[in-house]
């Protein structure tokens, strides 16, 4: 996904219909949303409209909410060894 304002149209669009009252439209724009995530600047393309002053605010709270969603679900928990533990004391 590129970084332009056609992509951040699209986003914009799919993250409304991830609002709406009609069950079929939301699930449809949240899978939609999923399949994308794992696109080239996807989570850039969210932190954008999330800092766009003037796109709506029910679209920047959507941006924010799925951005948290992108991070919950593709956040790698590393276990840290013996050797990364005397850095953390």
């Amino acid at each position: 996904m590129d970084l332009n304002a056609e992509n951040m149209q699209a986003l914009s669009t799919y993250l409304h219909q991830t609002l709406s009252s009609d069950l079929a439209t939301r699930r449809s724009a949240e899978k939609y949303l999923e399949s994308i995530e794992s696109n080239k600047n996807f989570a850039l393309l969210l932190l954008m409209l999330l800092n766009d002053t003037q796109a709506p605010m029910h679209i920047r709270t959507s941006a924010a909410i799925n951005f948290k969603n992108f991070v919950k679900r593709n956040w790698r928990v590393v276990s840290c060894t013996f050797s990364c533990r005397k850095f953390m004391l």
